[in-house]
């Protein structure tokens, strides 16, 4: 489950807004306060994980789910010198797959969140970003334990032009020293002498050169992966390293590697263990600073896939054997991108799973053609809604009992066209049966509210451990309708479907009924059937105008289903009766 959403100098928002997210947040503010601006974002990273085709595509602006231009166009007053960022914390998968180590660690520092901070700049054009770095962070702390720096040199075009104009001067002086080398011998002292000054003037030019070299080489390729050893995480990897290997060792058959079966195993192992027990925390950050120092940063999109450690040696990197196995074994406590992967792909997940419903649903038609193709995702404008009906009878009846609880007298019926001679077609249409008289319509024919609201029902229930983003689900829908739309999203979030749902909205009665439903969980009155409901299941997001860009704020809601605090420029000050 996404946690926490921070962003920094997009579109609306400039310096950097932190939104909480819980089960269920509601966002609100005025038209253009930039409430849409935190989808528009979240949508350009899904995008960019799904639909790039490139692994060097490092932000994909226009897709299918959203056109957002150049990084000019929806960076914060389109100012190219300001750096994008977007920071996520979220529920971290138990990988049972990851190495027994790096297993430890993560059990040893109870670590069940994560976080990830990624910052953009801009090409000298304004059209593409390049990353800058990624911090990864832990449980609920926002400081990193290790940093990503990027290690694209063709990102750095003006940097590579640089080392390469340097590389070319440089084979031009070696042609030049070559040249003065060949001295013919009938020549006079003096001018072999001048000549060898030369050489030697340009021997030092060279080395400048050289340096010049190394320094670029440094700045844009080094240092790629960085760690911040104040962070709690790395005394638990230190502690639970030493004893893991020790463990591993500490058997009669393991031999040190080029330790001869028999010979001085038992003294060897005594000297290795009394080195790795006066080992300490300081000598161990300072060898997995030089590893990391040397290593390699690979990037997919816009996420570290791990790096490549070189092997520097010392008691955190043991090659042994065992006397029973031929193969030789290894152990490398200073390789912890298993752990980076597995966060990684963890958001990478999250963001796959992430589902979008935009703020107009597609209006419908008499008659459908199941193309054959099913999906669990009704479309951002609910295109694909018809299709997953066709083939779920069961969904639909459980579409009807949402629609019945919405207050909505019609029932949802699919009718499949059937020729006398042949089995039924692929062709069906959509209708609506009146619950009171019994009279049929097409879904065309009847308000166009239940039109709009149908596919947010059905994904509620098609979404199992989900984030679903939904525009303005309220649209067209009698204020009434609106209110039971609060119901239907707690049992969306807090049923047995268990979606984190960030609903878009200006609708007062929805809010109202998840106040109420709090207030009844509080005094034990909430009626049968319906799950329970406390204030830190739900965020309520006020999004309004500021000197710095948008701002993000935060309204507590009380255990008796209240506001802990008023609402910014009056927004909601009338009472509504279901308040008390």
């Amino acid at each position: 489950m996404l946690r926490e959403y921070r962003l920094t100098n997009f579109k609306a928002f400039g310096e950097t807004v932190t939104i909480p997210i819980r089960p269920l947040t509601l966002i609100f503010g005025a038209n253009s306060s930039g409430k849409s601006s935190i989808f528009q974002s979240l949508l350009l990273l899904k995008q960019t994980l799904k639909e790039a085709k490139n692994s060097a595509t490092v932000l994909l602006p226009k897709g299918s789910l959203v056109d957002l231009g150049t990084y000019r166009d929806f960076v914060h007053r389109h100012e190219i010198k300001r750096d994008f960022g977007f920071g996520a914390r979220f529920d971290l998968e138990r990988a049972d797959s990851l190495p027994e180590l790096v297993q430890k660690i993560v059990e040893s520092a109870s670590v069940t969140k994560a976080g990830l901070t990624v910052q953009f700049s801009s090409d000298e054009e304004g059209y593409a970003a390049t990353p800058r770095n990624v911090d990864l962070a832990v449980g609920d702390q926002k400081q990193a334990v290790i940093s990503y720096l990027s290690h694209r040199p063709y990102l750095y075009q003006l940097a590579s032009e640089k080392f390469i104009a340097l590389v070319d001067k440089n084979l031009a002086l070696v042609k030049e020293i070559s040249a003065l080398s060949e001295i013919d011998k009938d020549k006079e002292a003096n001018d072999i002498k001048t000549k060898m000054g030369e050489v030697a003037t340009k021997m030092d030019e060279v080395q400048k050169q050289s340096h010049k070299q190394h320094e670029i080489a440094k700045q844009y390729s080094g240092e790629e992966v960085t760690i911040k050893p104040e962070s709690e995480f790395w005394h638990h990897w230190w502690s639970c390293t030493k004893s893991y290997i020790r463990e591993k060792l500490d058997y009669e058959e393991v031999w040190l590697y080029r330790t001869k079966e028999g010979e001085e195993n038992t003294d060897d192992k005594r000297d290795f263990f009394e080195k790795l027990e006066n080992y300490q925390f300081e000598e161990a950050v300072r060898d997995l600073r030089n590893a990391l120092l040397d290593s390699t940063a690979d990037y997919w999109n816009f996420l570290p896939e791990g790096h490549d450690v070189p092997h520097v040696g010392g008691p955190f990197q043991v090659p042994y054997f065992y006397s029973l196995y031929p193969k030789d074994e290894y152990i490398d406590g200073l390789d912890i991108s298993p752990f980076t992967l597995h966060v990684c792909s963890t958001f990478r997940r999250l963001f796959e799973d992430l589902v979008y419903l935009g703020p107009l649903r597609r209006h419908p038609e008499r008659h459908y053609e199941f193309s054959g193709d099913t999906t669990e995702y009704v479309g951002q404008s609910g295109e694909y809604l018809p299709s997953i009906l066709f083939e779920d009878q069961e969904l639909v009846e459980q579409a009807n009992s949402d629609l019945e609880r919405l207050g909505v007298k019609y029932r949802l019926k699919l009718d499949k066209l059937q020729y006398e001679d042949v089995s039924p077609s692929n062709i069906f249409s959509l209708r609506l049966v009146h619950t009171d008289t019994g009279i049929a319509a097409s879904l065309r024919d009847v308000g166009f509210g239940i039109s709009q609201v149908l596919p947010i029902v059905v994904q509620s229930r098609l979404s199992k451990k989900k984030t679903l983003l939904i525009e303005q689900p309220e649209i067209h829908l009698h204020p009434a309708h609106q209110a039971e739309l609060g119901d239907m999203f707690i049992r969306s979030a807090l049923g047995e479907q268990k979606n984190t749902l960030l609903l878009e909205t200006h609708s007062e009665n929805l809010i109202l009924r998840i106040l109420r439903r709090i207030r009844e969980t509080n005094d034990n009155e909430l009626p049968e059937g319906f799950p329970p409901i406390r204030p830190e299941d739900v965020a309520i997001l006020y999004v309004q105008p500021g000197e710095n860009g948008a701002q993000v704020i935060e309204i507590p809601v009380t255990e008796d289903g209240d506001f802990a605090r008023p609402w910014p420029q009056g927004f909601f000050e009338e009472s509504v009766k279901e308040l008390f």
